[in-house]
C-alpha cells in the first residue's frame, strides 16, 4: 500500500526498485490503524482491488474492512536519510539495496519518497473536470512526428490509431478509458499523440498511470506534455559533412521552457551532453546546445537544450 501511495510513475525502473527497498526498510515507521486518526493520510478497503486513496474526505460509510495509514515516524527517518546523503554522507550499512550504489544515485529516490510520503503530500495542481469525449491516440515518437508534421493532413492515413474515451480533463492532462486493449505498447512512460474528436490539433502526452480493469478494459492517466510541437529532423553539428549525416526525428517544445531554451523529445540513446545538434526550418538553421536530460525511457528521451539561430 505504501508503494502505491508513493506515486512512482515518474521514476526510472532502477529508481523504482530502490524505492521499493527503501520502503521495506522504513515500513515499521508507518502507522496503520483500524480507525481513522486526525492526521491519517490514506485509506484502503481490504475487500476491494484498488490502490490506497488519499483521505481528502471520509469514506461514504464505515466498513470493518477499511484501514487507515500515515507516514508517522517513517517520514522523519526518510528526511534524515536525505539530509545525510545531501551533505555528502554514506548510505547507512543497515539499508539493504540489493547491491552497491553511489549516494548520488539514491538522492532523487529518497527526495521523491520524502515528498510523496509526507504528512501533507503534494496537492493536485489543476482542477479536474468530468467530460465524455472520444479522442484518437497514436503511440510512439515516430507516429507523433508524422502527426505533428502536418504533411499528411489532420488524421494521417495508414497509422495504427486507437480510440479512447476521456473521462476527465485538467490543464495537466487526461484520465481516459481504453476499451479495446492495444498491443503491448500501453505502459507507464509511453509517449502518445492525442487528437480530440472533431478537432484538428494534436496534443503530446505521456502515460503516467495505467490500471487494467478487465482483460479488455483499462484506465490510463496521461500527462499533457505539450499542446504544440514542432516536428524536425536533428543532426549533430558538423560543418564539413553536415549534408551527408542522417537526421533523426524529434519534437521541439517551446511552451513552459525558460527563455532561450526548448525541450526536445528524441529517440532512445540520442542525448549526449557533449554533442550540439542542428536543425533547419523555414530556411533558417538553429543550433541546440544540450543542458540536461529530463526523462529517459525505453521509447524516448526528453531533454533541455539552449536554442540559437545560426543562419
Amino acid at each position: 500500500m505504501v508503494f502505491q501511495a508513493a506515486s512512482m510513475d515518474s521514476l526510472l525502473p532502477l529508481e523504482i526498485e530502490l524505492a521499493e527497498r527503501l520502503i521495506e526498510h522504513f515500513l515499521p515507521g508507518f502507522v496503520f490503524t483500524d480507525e481513522p486518526q486526525h492526521d491519517s493520510v490514506y485509506w484502503v478497503d481490504l475487500k476491494l482491488a484498488q490502490a490506497p486513496l488519499r483521505l481528502a474526505r471520509m469514506p461514504s460509510r464505515a466498513l470493518p474492512s477499511q484501514r487507515y495509514f500515515k507516514p508517522g515516524p517513517a517520514h522523519e527517518a526518510i528526511r534524515n536519510l536525505l539530509n545525510t546523503l545531501e551533505r555528502g554522507g554514506d548510505i547507512p550499512a543497515d539499508i539493504n539495496l540489493g547491491g552497491q550504489y553511489y549516494p548520488k544515485t539514491l538522492i532523487p529516490v529518497v527526495r521523491h519518497l520524502a515528498v510523496y510520503l509526507a504528512p501533507v503530500p503534494p496537492q493536485r495542481k489543476h482542477d479536474r473536470h468530468r467530460v465524455k469525449h472520444r479522442m484518437a491516440v497514436l503511440n510512439g515518437l515516430v507516429n507523433a512526428y508524422v502527426a505533428f508534421s502536418g504533411e499528411f493532413g489532420g488524421k494521417p492515413a495508414g497509422l495504427q490509431m486507437e480510440s479512447w474515451v476521456a473521462e476527465n480533463v485538467s490543464r495537466g492532462g487526461f484520465g481516459a478509458v481504453v476499451s479495446d486493449m492495444p498491443a503491448d505498447w500501453l505502459k507507464v512512460g509511453a509517449l502518445v499523440a492525442m487528437q480530440p474528436e472533431g478537432g484538428e490539433n494534436w496534443l503530446l502526452g505521456i502515460v503516467r498511470r495505467y490500471h487494467r480493469v478487465t482483460e479488455s478494459n483499462a484506465r490510463a492517466g496521461i500527462e499533457t506534455l505539450a499542446r504544440q510541437a514542432l516536428a524536425v529532423e536533428v543532426k549533430p553539428r558538423a560543418a564539413s559533412s553536415y549534408a551527408a549525416l542522417p537526421g533523426v526525428p524529434a519534437l521541439i517544445i517551446e511552451e513552459g521552457c525558460a527563455a532561450g531554451e526548448v525541450h526536445i523529445v528524441l529517440p532512445p540513446a540520442s542525448f549526449d551532453l557533449r554533442e550540439t545538434l542542428e536543425y533547419g526550418v523555414q530556411e533558417k538553421r538553429y543550433a541546440l546546445t544540450p543542458v540536461a536530460l529530463l526523462e529517459q525511457t525505453t521509447d524516448f528521451e526528453l531533454a533541455r537544450y539552449r536554442q540559437a539561430v545560426i543562419g
